[in-house]
């Protein structure tokens, strides 16, 4: 809805309130141009350039049009409806300052200026919007880096967790590989008490020599279960090698993110604590590796003595088998 004004023929302008006046505060400035029209009426220009809380400038100009009657001056600045319509606006002249209102909420004391003051206003918010934009990439940088310190911290604490778990959880997972170490002796005894029987075996009819195949078919039997006994315990060892190399690692590299770890350097005390256990949490993990280690060793080296005596009833079969098949 237009704003209707009335005013007299006989009433004129102040000169005072006609020219550019110049104004704003700590964050934003006004340009305001005010000329006469004839017959009480004003036209002009209002321009306000503020700045965000990003640092970016708003600009907000309009056309001005209105009457004045002396030292004061009501009229709109206009819009369309795409833009919020015509804005409603005031100013009063007193003792050289230009009080000017408007319905977007703006009380702002203005002075006769020119365009060249309205720049240094300008300069001052580009700064303004500059130390804004400054501080919002140190705040975006300081976030970022208390992310990362965040998740340099729980990876840490992972990894600490999953090595204690893995020095917690060897003893049993290595004790599994000693019970089946442990029924090596078995195979081998069984393989010999097999070849004593078939040793005792002289006669050469065929129910002797079924009897004989029979052994040499089960202490062949009994040879494949060892070598697959075996092979447990190769894969147990594998299985514990696989998790000790990543957890190995993992834990470098937890010393490698700690390096330049100090309260000079990093603020963040979480960060610190966890960076303090790295040391702690490498040696423990090395002890228990090598300790299973040296357990597999004497694994393996059962093993081949178990596998050399059975190799040594092996041969003796075979011998035993050759004898009375070449005396056919």
């Amino acid at each position: 809805m237009g704003l209707l004004l009335v005013f007299g023929p006989t009433i004129a302008l102040a000169a005072d309130l006609a020219g550019t006046f110049v104004g704003g505060g700590s964050d934003f400035a006004v340009f305001l141009q005010i000329v006469p029209a004839g017959e009480g009426r004003i036209m002009g220009r209002f321009r306000q350039v503020s700045v965000d809380n990003k640092g970016k400038p708003i600009v907000w100009d309009r056309p001005l049009s209105g009457g004045a009657t002396n030292d004061s001056f009501v009229g709109k600045l206009e819009g369309n409806w795409e833009n919020g319509g015509d804005i409603a606006i005031s100013g009063d002249w007193k003792g050289g300052v230009l009080t000017v209102s408007n319905a977007r909420g703006l009380r702002v004391s203005l002075q006769k200026g020119d365009e060249g003051q309205y720049n240094q206003r300008l300069n001052l918010l580009a700064k303004l919007g500059g130390g804004i934009q400054e501080q919002a990439a140190a705040n975006a940088a300081a976030v970022a880096r208390s992310q990362e310190v965040g998740r340099a911290t729980t990876r840490l604490n992972q990894v600490r967790d999953r090595v204690a778990r893995f020095t917690q959880q060897a003893p049993a997972h290595v004790e599994r590989a000693a019970a089946l170490v442990a029924k090596y002796p078995k195979f081998t005894q069984a393989v010999q008490a097999k070849l004593e029987a078939l040793q005792a075996i002289t006669a050469r009819s065929a129910q002797a020599a079924g009897d004989r195949g029979g052994l040499a078919a089960d202490i062949n039997n009994l040879a494949i279960d060892a070598r697959n006994l075996h092979t447990d315990v190769q894969n147990n060892e594998r299985e514990f090698e696989g998790a000790a190399a990543r957890l190995t690692s993992e834990s470098q590299g937890a010393a490698v993110a700690c390096k330049d770890a100090s309260p000079a350097r990093v603020e963040d005390s979480a960060l610190l604590n966890e960076c303090a256990l790295v040391s702690a949490t490498r040696k423990r993990l090395d002890e228990t590796v090598a300790q299973a280690r040296a357990n597999y060793a004497r694994f393996e080296s059962r093993w081949k003595q178990e596998k050399a005596e059975q190799e040594a009833v092996f041969v003796a079969v075979r011998a035993r088998m050759t004898q009375f098949s070449a005396a056919r």
